[in-house]
């Protein structure tokens, strides 16, 4: 059952989600890891710190905001199975 497997940690969607087989997003992180190595190679240690710190908290805010996607997707499907429950009950 999902629940258990969500209970037990075996569903991370954050993880789990990532559209490895998508071209584009493959290509578009393999631009980002080959500028990150650009930037590094050419620009002084301290100020590819804060790109590498800047590189990190963008990171963290696509998380987040995938968690957030998550939650209303969730909520918005919950509330569509109840509202199309409540329609199945009239019809009987």
């Amino acid at each position: 059952m999902i629940i258990e497997r969500l209970f037990s940690g075996e569903i991370y969607p954050g993880e789990n989600v990532v559209p490895r087989h998508d071209q584009e997003y493959v290509r578009l992180g393999n631009h980002v890891s080959e500028l990150l190595t650009q930037l590094e190679k050419t620009i002084p240690e301290a100020d590819y710190m804060k790109v590498d710190e800047l590189h990190t908290e963008l990171m963290s805010m696509q998380l987040k905001e995938a968690e957030a996607n998550l939650g209303y997707g969730l909520a918005v499907g919950v509330q569509l199975v109840i509202e199309v429950m409540e329609m199945l009950k009239r019809y009987k």
